[in-house]
């Protein structure tokens, strides 16, 4: 099995850094991204599924939003909640999410940070992290899990997203998929460049015991299609 050694990781941070301008273009299901209006259907009746759930989860006052990208979910949070503080390794997605957040942004904190260096220095009602479990390598899985654990205070919840399915339309352009045991895939942005990232899937089964090992109990569901997502709870 293909491990995931640091440049892996490095090249991970460069390949988001490039693809933040057109980020949303994928969630948006525009340029590249359009399957055409039957599979682009199915792709937005999902994700309101998606969104639907996330509306109803109570965050609390105080949100900690992991990899939090262009905004799509820091927008909402920043609804929903007093304070959110949002981290991402990404300069160019930072700024992007606060445009996006235009006045709601007096209610964030952002942090420049590696996901996987970085300490939280004070706990939170609830945490967010989407599309991010499956780029943690397999080796920091169980870590990561354990700083989210660490983050929430007792009875705080944890909110996840994810693709479910290799090679599904949830994807961004992958011009190369390797066997289903490399966690290390090559990504295409949409000008062009490529980037190898890391790439993990897991059953529902699966992701439920890795939050279990961080002392987190989830309840994971999935679309027809595309997500994968759900609530963890650290114990009271």
């Amino acid at each position: 099995m293909t491990s995931a050694p640091d440049p892996v990781v490095d090249d991970q941070r460069r390949y988001y850094e490039s693809r933040a301008p057109e980020y949303d273009h994928w969630w948006n299901r525009e340029g590249p991204h359009d399957r055409g209006p039957e599979i682009n259907a199915k792709w937005f009746r999902e994700r309101g599924e998606v969104v639907a759930a996330f509306n109803a989860v109570r965050l609390g006052d105080t949100v900690l939003e992991i990899a939090a990208g262009t905004g799509i979910w820091t927008e909402r949070i920043a609804k929903a909640s007093r304070h959110v503080t949002v981290v991402d390794a990404s300069i160019e997605m930072l700024a992007l999410n606060r445009y996006r957040l235009g006045p709601l942004a007096t209610r964030a904190n952002y942090v420049l940070a590696d996901v996987f260096e970085w300490e939280p220095e004070n706990t939170f009602d609830s945490a967010v992290f989407c599309f991010w479990l499956s780029h943690v390598p397999k080796a920091r899985v169980t870590e990561f899990l354990i700083k989210v654990s660490r983050a929430l205070r007792p009875g705080g919840k944890a909110w996840y997203l994810d693709d479910v399915r290799r090679g599904s339309a949830s994807q961004a352009l992958d011009p190369h998929l390797p066997p289903e045991v490399d966690e290390v895939v090559t990504r295409r942005t949409d000008s062009g460049g490529e980037f190898r990232i890391i790439k993990n899937f897991r059953s529902v089964a699966d992701v439920q015991e890795v939050f279990s090992t961080a002392g987190l109990t989830a309840e994971i569901r999935e679309t027809a299609t595309y997500f994968q997502y759900g609530v963890a709870t650290r114990s009271p």
